[in-house]
């Protein structure tokens, strides 16, 4: 029997993930774009201009990221996905 209960609520990131964390993974994210984009714009996956909008927005999620300071508390809650990966 599974005794594990269960649990509805959004997820807690903050005592899970620091702000370099977040940091690292926007930089790691925006280097695999950043790769995959031409193929998939040769592909029909998606346009050059999304392309360029989506890494433009992640830049700008990047600096102000890095613009904070590492007492900045994140979120502490993140939506659970609509379907679970």
């Amino acid at each position: 029997m599974n005794n594990a209960k269960k649990n509805d609520e959004p997820q807690t990131v903050a005592q899970y993930r620091n702000l370099q964390e977040a940091r690292d993974e926007l930089v790691r994210e925006l280097n695999l774009r950043s790769r995959c984009f031409p193929r998939w714009i040769q592909e029909g996956r998606v346009s050059l201009s999304d392309a360029k909008d989506r890494l433009d927005r992640m830049a700008t999620a990047l600096r102000y990221l890095e613009s904070l300071d590492e007492d900045t508390p994140l979120p502490d809650r993140v939506d659970k996905p609509e379907k679970p990966f």
